[in-house]
């Protein structure tokens, strides 16, 4: 197989192995414990509970989800990372690509016309 096809097939599978994700969601989750008083001064705690954050607009966004919800939560989110780190990918490879293309068509330099 030759280095340009190479290249193209990277290409091509990162870009069918992206189309596989399916649904995904920027954001984390995390676990928070509530501290709070009562009415006689008591400090309580409640929770755990699950929250999912993320970014909207340059403001955090978090809200709460149901225990039920987490493992669905993490999968879109870990589906949402992979999407990333393949896009990274796909542009080094493109970009590969595109220096091997514009050396092709490329002629010598400060050649006089």
């Amino acid at each position: 197989m030759k280095p340009s096809t190479q290249l193209e097939q990277k290409a091509e599978n990162i870009l069918s192995e992206i189309a596989a994700l399916g649904p995904m969601r920027k954001g984390s989750l995390c676990r928070r414990i509530l501290k709070r008083k009562n009415a006689q001064g008591h400090l309580r705690t409640r929770g755990p509970y699950w929250y999912y954050s993320f970014k909207k607009k340059d403001r955090s966004v978090s809200k709460m989800i149901k225990d039920s919800e987490v493992e669905f939560f993490k999968g879109q989110i870990e589906r949402f990372r992979r999407f990333q780190e393949l896009t990274v990918k796909y542009v080094e490879i493109s970009q590969r690509m595109a220096d091997r293309d514009a050396k092709k068509c490329g002629g010598k330099k400060n050649s006089r016309a």
